[in-house]
């Protein structure tokens, strides 16, 4: 469900969670380099929340919007642990 200890993107400085202002997130985050990590619907391995958004950049975030971070990384055979 959660990141073991020590292995948490809050850790790494990539990870933001925010339910105050989801609704204007969905919509804009990519334009400030944000994906939503854990999509609904998505396997990922993690539990769905609609909250956390990771930065990968502007450029990158436009191109995985639509796919998610956690799936492109896995199509990748990029097996993180955070």
């Amino acid at each position: 469900m959660s990141a073991s200890p020590g292995h948490s993107q809050h850790q790494l400085g990539t990870a933001v969670d925010d339910t105050s202002a989801s609704w204007w997130l969905r919509k804009h985050a990519p334009e400030y380099g944000f994906v939503l990590a854990y999509p609904h619907g998505r396997e990922t391995g993690y539990r769905w929340e609609p909250w956390h958004y990771r930065y990968i950049g502007t450029e990158n975030a436009e191109r995985l919007e639509m796919s998610g971070l956690q799936a492109f990384l896995m199509r990748e055979g990029v097996l993180p642990r955070c």
